[in-house]
């Protein structure tokens, strides 16, 4: 009967064990799941600096330096500049087409910035406090942040880089619409 009674404690324990063992393995797979989904959308600057993909030279990298804000400011609109509308600028863009400068021809993001546009994507972000963030694929710290200024329709951007571009504000369908120069071509992004 103590055999048997130890042998039952034994199988216990076992079954015990086992359910534990199993339960840190599905914490640790979940835990990973969500670590490494938060990672491909929106990847670390560390990470994109080890990755083995080529570095664009025109790209930048994503730093988030404010919260969101639902602040307006009053910009003249493009098509009528006796009509002023007010449009949040204090948000996040995503980009939605390249145009080649030269030709005006329509070009994939994925033909402009390859495969590291597939796997990181791109956003603009604009901040109150007058601060920016821009990447597209892959791309150098220095080249992603920086500040602005507002002049009518346009966007005076410097990065932290010392390098300077203007990005025009426009509207397509009545959403707001930022297009970024880029290398040849001329990104859209809209929120």
């Amino acid at each position: 009967m103590k055999k048997k009674n130890k042998k039952y404690k034994s199988n216990k324990i076992i079954i015990f064990l086992s359910i534990v063992f199993a339960a840190i393995l599905i914490t640790a797979a979940v835990i990973a799941y969500f670590i490494f989904a938060q990672n491909t959308e929106n990847p670390s600057p560390d990470k994109l600096q080890n990755d083995s993909q080529p570095s664009l030279s025109e790209t930048t990298s994503l730093q988030i330096t404010s919260p969101e804000t639902t602040l307006k400011e009053t910009i003249v609109s493009e098509t009528d500049s006796s009509e002023v509308t007010e449009v949040s600028l204090y948000t996040s863009y995503k980009p939605y087409k390249a145009i080649e400068s030269e030709t005006g021809k329509d070009t994939s993001l994925t033909t402009v910035f390859g495969t590291a546009y597939s796997q990181y994507g791109g956003e603009l972000k604009l901040n109150e406090d007058k601060t920016f963030s821009l990447y597209v694929g892959i791309s150098n710290s220095d080249d992603s942040e920086g500040t602005f200024t507002l002049e009518d329709d346009k966007i005076k951007a410097t990065f932290n880089s010392g390098d300077e571009k203007e990005f025009t504000i426009t509207e397509e369908a009545e959403e707001t619409v930022i297009i970024v120069p880029i290398g040849l071509y001329n990104v859209y992004f809209r929120p």
